[in-house]
């Protein structure tokens, strides 16, 4: 139930939101028609298929669309809704619906008669037509506008989940910014509704920032943003909500509840520091100390601590636990009371956009070890084991070793999934691969047989109406009233299969449940891909043979016939008692990176900046995941690629 100032500041926004859109739609939907439809938007939360050979052709497309919008008829449902006569527009649009045969017209008629609908505050009818609407593939030009106003009538009328799941199918930056501020006003008021208050705050700065200097300082966007902030008490999430958004016309509203020592704007007390003290920020207690103590010794052999050959380099180590607030205050205290001239961490992802920005403000050169990569800046370099690293490599053997072209990518909805569908996708296109099919599942699911239907053009039955008659005359010929294993040919579509290989990052226990789903739906002869989370025994038994010739990468292998991977390995072995894992050896080789772009140095003071600099210099340094070279704000090198073969891991030759 709505409180009072809700429904005030709802009934606002819907006013602006109904009267600003059907105006944009008109002109949308006039300037569509005159201009080639634009490519379909890579979208990975949508859970509904990226297929390109369902859309109709341009030129089809374009008849259609300037045969609806120079009708006479919509005209005059458009005339009668800009004049706020919305009972008019919905008779008429009505009559217009029973007089049209295309697709595509009927999205504009339905969208309109959707919007009159939401006018007169009926969200349940509105929902009805904006998704018939959206049902006909209109023009990716207006497809986001429609998506918002479905959205928008979800919300009102109080589908909270349904309205985020639409949204998450929208990409804000194909909206105009007066749209794109509504659009993230209503997304942080259904999140005020699931109590997630962090993204309805954040949410509410990037409204207010679409909305500018002037407009995004109204009262609906402050009323919003003390509703989301208000039950937030921890100064982490505090930061959360502020990081990337300080320029936000409202950040100050949050900025005056963090607490000094944490301000990530703070200016550093110096810019310089001693050439041989390096800062160290790993978890030592709480309930990652066990991975931070092994990580700290790979760093220790890194730069020989113990070893009297070593040159002499001092780490000054700081416990972050499990805590954005204490890393913060470690990483201050190493940049303003240690002295150091670079930091190597931190390990955990948790909380790492706002660790990195506050290192960028101090101008502090950060090695970061966390499988995220943080916030992008001057003086941040990713070490781990990143989405976009193992992507890229994973779609380069695919095409240029093993020859693949097309792929489609089954990811879970997840910023995980989404950040590894993203990265691999745009690794594909790099490479001058296609990627024809994208598909998501919802965290929790055991059953793929609809998402690799969807991915074998099977799911939407009435795309391929031609082929079903067909069958059902070859069925009456030859007198075939029963389906069985041998007359199933004659009653099942055969899947359309236009992708040579399918990327699935996801973790073993999924993956050998979707594996399987693609041979007993009859999709076979393609190559499966993965990532690091592939090489574990897991995948052997839970994928079985349908694993077997999946590529997959992982920094490293403990079979890997690289001499540098064999000393680290034989070296943590001897000291530490257990085998290293990839954590371990991505911490060695970005203290070796470190190491080696400093240790002809002279004991002395530094600036920050030399010594960033001398970071970026680093190239095909042999370590024990490969030759790491600087690029692109991270050490990359060429991981190790693996394989299935006669149900063992193995190197792929």
């Amino acid at each position: 139930m709505k409180n009072a100032s809700q429904s005030d500041s709802l009934s606002e926004m819907t006013a602006n939101r109904i009267r600003v859109l059907g105006t944009l739609l008109v002109f949308a939907f006039v300037s569509a028609c005159s201009s080639t439809p634009k490519p379909a938007q890579k979208n990975l939360d949508s859970g509904k298929e990226f297929q390109p050979k369902t859309l109709p052709n341009a030129a089809v497309r374009a008849k259609e669309e300037n045969a609806i919008t120079k009708n006479p008829e919509y005209i005059a449902v458009q005339n009668a809704f800009q004049h706020g006569k919305f009972a008019e527009a919905i008779e008429r649009a009505n009559a217009l619906e029973k007089k049209t045969k295309s697709m595509l017209s009927l999205a504009y008629v339905r969208n309109l008669k959707g919007l009159s609908y939401l006018a007169t505050r009926k969200p349940l009818p509105a929902i009805v037509q904006f998704q018939r609407a959206l049902d006909y593939q209109p023009p990716e030009l207006i497809k986001p506008y429609l998506q918002y106003n479905l959205a928008a009538a979800l919300t009102d009328a109080d589908q909270v989940d349904d309205a985020l799941e639409t949204l998450k199918e929208i990409d804000p930056k194909s909206l105009n910014l007066e749209t794109r501020a509504k659009f993230f006003a209503v997304r942080a008021k259904n999140l005020i509704a699931k109590g997630q208050y962090v993204q309805a705050a954040r949410s509410t700065l990037e409204a207010s920032r679409a909305a500018g200097p002037q407009a995004g300082t109204k009262a609906t966007y402050v009323e919003l943003l003390d509703r989301s902030v208000s039950p937030i008490s921890k100064q982490e999430e505090l930061l959360a909500v502020l990081t990337g958004l300080e320029d936000s016309p409202i950040a100050d509203r949050v900025k005056q509840r963090i607490a000094p020592g944490l301000n990530l704007e703070a200016p550093p007390v110096t810019t310089s520091g001693e050439a041989r003290q390096i800062g160290v920020l790993l978890p030592l207690s709480g309930r990652f100390a066990d991975f931070g103590s092994r990580v700290l010794h790979a760093i220790t052999l890194a730069f020989r601590t113990y070893d009297p050959t070593g040159v002499d380099f001092k780490l000054e180590v700081e416990d972050t636990g499990d805590s954005v607030e204490q890393t913060i205050r470690a990483l201050n205290r190493l940049a303003n009371e240690r002295g150091v001239v670079a930091v190597i961490g931190p390990l955990l992802s948790k909380g790492i956009d706002q660790v990195t920005a506050r290192a960028e403000t101090l101008g502090m050169p950060m090695v970061t070890l966390s499988q995220q990569p943080g916030t992008p800046g001057d003086y941040i370099i990713s070490a781990g084991l990143t989405p976009k690293m193992q992507s890229y490599e994973v779609a380069k053997t695919a095409i240029e070793k093993l020859g693949l072209k097309r792929f489609a990518i089954v990811t879970p909805r997840d910023r995980f999934g989404e950040q590894y569908s993203q990265s691999f996708w745009d690794a594909v296109e790099s490479l001058g691969g296609t990627v024809t099919g994208v598909e998501s599942y919802s965290a929790g699911e055991t059953d793929f047989r609809q998402v690799v239907d969807r991915l074998a053009g099977t799911y939407y039955k009435e795309a391929r109406q031609r082929e079903l008659d067909a069958l059902e005359k070859t069925r009456t010929e030859m007198k075939i009233t029963h389906k069985t294993r041998k007359t199933a040919q004659y009653f099942d579509l055969p899947p359309i299969v236009e992708f040579d290989a399918v990327f699935i990052p996801d973790e073993p226990k999924i993956v050998g449940q979707i594996l399987p789903t693609f041979a007993y739906r009859d999709v076979d002869k393609v190559k499966f891909l993965g990532i690091s989370t592939w090489d574990s025994p897991e995948l052997l038994k839970r994928a079985g043979a349908f694993a077997d010739g999946s590529v997959f990468v992982d920094g490293l292998f403990a079979d890997s016939n690289s001499v540098a991977a064999q000393k680290f390995i034989t070296r943590f072995m001897r000291d530490a008692g257990t085998a290293p894992t990839t954590i371990e050896a991505m911490a060695y080789d970005a203290g070796l990176a470190v190491e080696a772009a400093l240790r002809d140095l002279n004991p002395g003071s530094i600036s920050r900046s030399d010594v960033r600099n001398r970071l970026k210099s680093i190239s095909d340094l042999a370590g024990a995941t490969g030759k790491i070279t600087y690029r692109d704000g991270e050490y990359a090198r060429n991981l190790t690629l693996l394989t299935v073969k006669g149900g063992k891991i193995t190197e792929l030759r």
